[in-house]
């Protein structure tokens, strides 16, 4: 079924478009109040470490997943960012 420019929200009428919006909002809003919680907890740069490592593991799993990926050459990069926002937490610890 393809959708003309005139109806951008005729695949809404479908049960499992509706289905997989109403998932999406759930789990963003279960993301936003487990992070509003989780910044209440940890300092600043405990948190930002947190998320480092959540998209370090995204990525890794993006990677085992899916066909269409970042490329292997970009993840010497991304150690780097998550061992640079461990070493802050570390030095600014003191």
């Amino acid at each position: 079924m393809t959708v003309s420019s005139k109806e951008p929200f005729a695949s809404l009428q479908e049960g499992a478009a509706v289905g997989a919006v109403g998932l999406s909002c759930i789990l963003g809003l279960g993301i936003s109040y487990f992070g509003l919680n989780a910044r209440r907890v940890l300092s600043a740069t405990a948190f930002t470490v947190l998320g480092a490592a959540c998209k370090f593991v995204s990525v890794i799993l993006n990677m085992i997943i899916w066909k269409y990926h970042a490329p292997c050459a970009a993840m010497p990069w991304l150690m780097l960012a998550l061992v640079g926002s461990v070493v802050y937490q570390r030095v600014s610890s003191r």
